[in-house]
């Protein structure tokens, strides 16, 4: 876990300096082909049980939140919308959505909004308290189109 948690690429097990430090205090590492398979797996198991843990303990209810941006170092440039999921307690990173070659309208970021209530909620909109978004034009103009598709 100490691998994915830290953001060290996997590449690095493999390092002769590490391998013989560990052997060294009688440790014997995982072979690449296992951190990035077995390891992996049991890393995203044991986050996504945490994760379906902190959303029962939140009355599986929070937020959705949304944040979009453009970084020329990100994706080459393409438009990128994070969402968020906000719990009373803590925020869990759901996915990123490339967001190019569409018309960022009203419309779309309502129809997107639901979708991904959908998504992240696993078909329950009743679960989701709100959104919160921007403050843009048409920000303010998807959000009176999501009160009233689930004026709840």
């Amino acid at each position: 876990m100490f691998f994915f948690t830290n953001n060290i690429a996997l590449h690095l097990i493999e390092n002769p300096h590490l391998v013989r430090a560990c052997a060294a205090l009688g440790v014997t590492l995982p072979s690449r082909k296992k951190l990035a398979t077995l390891y992996l797996e049991e890393a995203y198991n044991s986050v996504k049980a945490a994760t379906v843990a902190w959303c029962r303990c939140a009355g599986n209810l929070a937020v959705l939140a949304t944040d979009g941006w453009r970084s020329r170092l990100a994706a080459s440039g393409t438009p990128l919308l994070n969402v968020i999921k906000l719990l009373p307690t803590r925020a869990i990173f759901c996915k990123v959505i490339p967001a190019s070659g569409v018309v960022k309208d009203a419309d779309w970021i309502t129809e997107t909004h639901i979708q991904l209530a959908n998504d992240v909620f696993d078909g329950q909109p009743d679960n989701w308290v709100g959104f919160l978004m921007d403050n843009t034009k048409a920000n303010r103009k998807a959000m009176v189109q999501l009160r009233q598709h689930n004026p709840k």
